[in-house]
């Protein structure tokens, strides 16, 4: 359903109005937010929907907001595909970043795309709303959505939520920063809880600590309540993505290890001279193994240029280097026929558990500090395969002090790898064996390890 012009600008005519009153006061008030702008989305025929959202619906208009980077976009896979089956006949409109695309525009439960250009400083919510409206004047809402699912991580996702115009806003909440005040400081980053309430449908958490791919399949399970059919990942990828993953196995000899050094943040980077360590003793074993190289971009080339010089011969003989050559996309078959994957919390060891292939798990976060339910390795272990995780017994005296405020990655110095150093191959190696063990026993839970 197209929307008048006119229409469209009713809502952001009103935005404006309040971001200038932002400017004025220096502060943002949810409650006075919501019940100016409210009206205005009704005076202009928005907020209002021929159907409820658990009634399906052949002229719906679904979107869904997925934002975040590629392990998590796997790990959505599932609510995405489950999102379909309840509505098959409606028109489902799937919200990314640019970095997304690749992976997403061969997913088969969408049929419209649209990409996020919404650029603004971390922390500078002013600038999040002043950056959101001409997004949600081009590209949201004049296509008058009925329904928006927020499979969400940032704030800006329940901001675009709100501006999306849907009658039925649909969020399921992550963590535990909620707030009583309603008013804050506008260039103040605001929490996660705190603007969730922009959405009129919350779906309850489930039970803590859970993996994210359930936390998503609750809008199936509490929201919609209908079973879930399937929780399986899933990720999409076209006959010359496989040619060309064909094209870099040919010469591989089994079994064929799967790995990825380097990460989005450095503390979750296991250092190339201990996998070339690791592989050592793996050949010990296995002397007919491939090892892949998957990542792209520069610290996956450096990662890899440093393991060339402290394993020459291994590199020469046993490792396939795929960095930077090839896409995420064309890295899931050759995932696909990989034995085991080795390596750190990345979205290729996401791309792996999609594809039932085991992991073998290196994680920063050190065994003796306290847990929190959202600590990241608690909600993205390895989901629905073998597999072991090997942590740092111990956290090095940084990340101890008190005075440091608690990290969902554990390690809490950031730009080098740190607590995770400490890991020696031997136990990484003895997590491998254990692993084979457990492929063998066929079975699925995260073994940890330190």
């Amino acid at each position: 359903m197209q929307v008048e012009q006119k229409n469209v600008d009713i809502v952001i005519n009103a935005l404006k109005d309040f971001y200038n009153r932002i400017l004025q006061t220096g502060n943002f008030n949810l409650a006075e937010f919501v019940n100016y702008i409210e009206p205005k989305f009704i005076e202009a025929g928005y907020r209002q929907s021929s159907t409820s959202p658990r009634f399906i619906d052949k002229q719906i208009n679904i979107l869904i907001i997925c934002d975040a980077g590629v392990g998590d976009f796997i790990i959505q896979s599932a609510t995405i595909r489950e999102i379909r089956r309840l509505y098959p006949d409606a028109s489902i409109t799937l919200l990314i970043t640019k970095s997304l695309l690749n992976m997403a525009e061969c997913c088969p439960y969408v049929d419209k795309i649209i990409l996020s250009d919404i650029k603004y400083r971390h922390g500078d919510f002013n600038e999040m709303y002043h950056q959101s409206l001409s997004f949600a004047e081009k590209n949201l809402l004049p296509r008058h959505f009925d329904i928006c699912y927020a499979l969400a991580l940032f704030p800006l996702t329940f901001f675009t939520m709100y501006l999306s115009g849907a009658a039925h806003r649909i969020a399921t909440p992550i963590y535990d920063d909620a707030e009583e005040e309603y008013a804050w400081t506008a260039t103040r980053w605001i929490p996660y809880n705190y603007l969730i309430n922009l959405a009129n449908h919350i779906v309850p958490r489930y039970p803590l600590p859970c993996h994210r791919v359930d936390s998503h399949l609750a809008v199936v399970d509490y929201f919609l309540h209908a079973p879930v059919a399937n929780r399986k990942m899933e990720i999409w990828y076209t006959a010359r993505d496989a040619a060309v993953a064909e094209s870099y196995l040919q010469k591989a000899t089994k079994p064929i290890f799967g790995f990825s050094m380097a990460s989005s943040h450095p503390r979750k980077c296991y250092p190339p001279e201990m996998y070339a360590k690791v592989f050592e003793m793996i050949l010990a074993e296995e002397p007919t193994a491939t090892f892949v190289i998957l990542g792209g971009g520069q610290s996956d080339l450096l990662q890899a240029e440093k393991l060339k010089n402290f394993a020459p011969e291994i590199y020469a003989e046993h490792i396939i280097d795929t960095t930077d050559k090839i896409s995420y996309r064309q890295s899931a078959p050759i995932l696909k026929n990989c034995d085991m994957y080795i390596g750190g919390d990345t979205g290729t060891r996401d791309i792996s558990a999609a594809f039932n292939c085991p992991v073998l798990e290196i994680t920063s976060f050190p065994a003796d500090l306290p847990l929190k339910p959202y600590d990241i390795h608690l909600i993205y272990y390895p989901y629905g395969v073998p597999s072991v995780v090997i942590q740092p017994a111990h956290a090095l005296p940084e990340c101890t002090n008190p005075k440091l405020p608690h990290n969902a990655y554990g390690c809490k110095v950031i730009g080098k790898s740190h607590c995770i150093a400490q890991i020696k191959p031997e136990t990484v190696f003895k997590g491998f064996k254990l692993l084979k063990e457990r492929i063998a026993q066929k079975i699925i839970e995260p073994l940890y390890i330190h």
